[in-house]
């Protein structure tokens, strides 16, 4: 899903926001503005794209 930060962050904090995104996983649903990463370098990382959930059929039946 893509994201962004909540505000405006300083340079210096940019590796610790990526090194924190990289390995969050998840689960749909997910809606815009929903929050990802809570109070990071004083900003929340919030999606930016809706992500419906979907229930496939059960292919073993």
């Amino acid at each position: 899903v893509s994201i962004k930060t909540s505000k405006p962050v300083p340079k210096k904090c940019i590796t610790a926001i990526m090194k924190a995104t990289a390995s969050i996983e998840l689960e749909a649903p997910v809606e815009i503005g929903q929050v990802i990463i809570k109070d990071i370098c004083g900003s929340d990382i919030v999606a930016t794209r809706r992500i419906k959930k979907f229930n496939f059929p059960n292919k073993n039946i």
